[in-house]
């Protein structure tokens, strides 16, 4: 049986990104794919129902938030031999999942401009996340770079007239998992967040995070010259294709709602409290 070739995918044009999707998934599971698409389109099983092993504090890691870095940071310390009382948890845990989980511990967690996290998101995916990983594309992230070989096409076509343009939008937000995990996915919104208000001990921000990191490791017992000393940010691969249009970001900012309304609430009420 021949796997499709980008080229073949692209082809299928009165087709919607779901039956193309549908079409050649069976096909490629489990099977050697061209090096474009990676090795394997099948996903990793989700890890993220078993049981939490919770510490006094716990770093939520929401996709493209410096969050290899801190993990990076930690695992050093705690391989050196430090007693450290943070956790950073994985890209599926969410704030509420650890709230009930663990009822007395504090959480912390960064934030990042949504247009800009968007940017950041597709191409990590797009690269199939290298240089800092390299976890192979699924059969849907394929289909979806196939319609869309930039963030900004992506963007401009959320909201639109064309109908089958639109679905391709939708299904390639839901597709790439940088884009589908966002604020909503592991805050809930901003009730949640005002109700577990005594529990957040930090919000970051990624654009400040040199500084706002002394106050999300402080937990950790590292003075600030340890923390000074050994945390560094992630390399930051190059950014490919057009910087988002003013089209764009409307369109982000109509589509992604929630997204806005969860990164003000976390930047005018949490963050530097």
């Amino acid at each position: 049986m021949t796997i499709p070739t980008s080229r073949q995918i692209t082809s299928v044009e009165l087709m919607s990104p779901r039956a193309v999707a549908k079409k050649y998934h069976e096909r490629a599971l489990g099977m050697v794919i061209p090096r474009a698409f990676g090795s394997k389109s099948k996903r990793k099983p989700n890890k993220s129902k078993k049981s939490l092993i919770l510490e006094d504090y716990v770093l939520l890691h929401i996709g493209k938030t410096g969050g290899t870095s801190i993990g990076r940071f930690l695992r050093k310390f705690r391989k050196d031999g430090q007693d450290i009382k943070i956790k950073k948890v994985g890209h599926r845990i969410t704030l509420q999942r650890v709230l009930e989980e663990s009822p007395s511990c504090k959480v912390g967690f960064v934030i990042r401009e949504p247009s800009t996290r968007f940017v950041s998101g597709f191409n990590s995916r797009l690269r199939s996340g290298r240089p800092a990983h390299h976890h192979t594309w699924s059969t849907d992230e394929a289909v979806a770079f196939s319609y869309f070989p930039t963030a900004n096409d992506l963007a401009e076509a959320l909201v639109t007239d064309d109908e089958r343009m639109r679905s391709a939008a939708e299904f390639a937000m839901q597709a790439i998992g940088h884009l589908r995990r966002g604020y909503a996915f592991h805050l809930g919104g901003v009730a949640p967040l005002k109700e577990a208000a005594d529990r957040i001990y930090c919000v970051a921000e990624l654009e400040h995070l040199n500084d706002d990191v002394f106050r999300l490791l402080e937990p950790a017992g590292l003075s600030r010259e340890q923390i000074a000393e050994a945390f560094q940010t992630e390399h930051q691969a190059p950014s490919k294709g057009p910087a988002l249009s003013e089209k764009a970001i409307d369109n982000l900012k109509t589509f992604w709602r929630q997204e806005y309304r969860i990164y003000d609430y976390c930047r005018k009420h949490l963050v530097r409290r």
